[in-house]
């Protein structure tokens, strides 16, 4: 999977407790079996790839994430292990 995670905040409510965001990423040369969205650390999807964004020619995934500091990662799997999160990104 390539290095580069995008995020944007679909929305920033004031008072509500969670924001929407938007993942995206470029496709890998190879298709992974799917990705591994985590938060703080922790699996929040489990995903198959999703289709191209012809926005971005990227693939995207939306989250919803409480309000405050936040580590997002997006590791590749397959049959033979995982990736590394190919990018680390930090929302507030």
């Amino acid at each position: 999977m390539a290095a580069a995670l995008w995020i944007a905040a679909l929305s920033t409510p004031g008072c509500r407790r969670s924001n929407t965001i938007k993942l995206a990423w470029d496709p890998p040369a190879a298709a992974p079996k799917g990705y591994r969205v985590l938060l703080d650390d922790q699996v929040v999807m489990d995903i198959p790839p999703p289709p191209l964004d012809p926005s971005c020619s990227c693939q995207t995934v939306t989250v919803t994430v409480p309000r405050g500091p936040h580590k997002i990662a997006v590791i590749a799997y397959n049959e033979f292990g995982e990736s590394a999160p190919s990018a680390l990104a930090f929302v507030k």
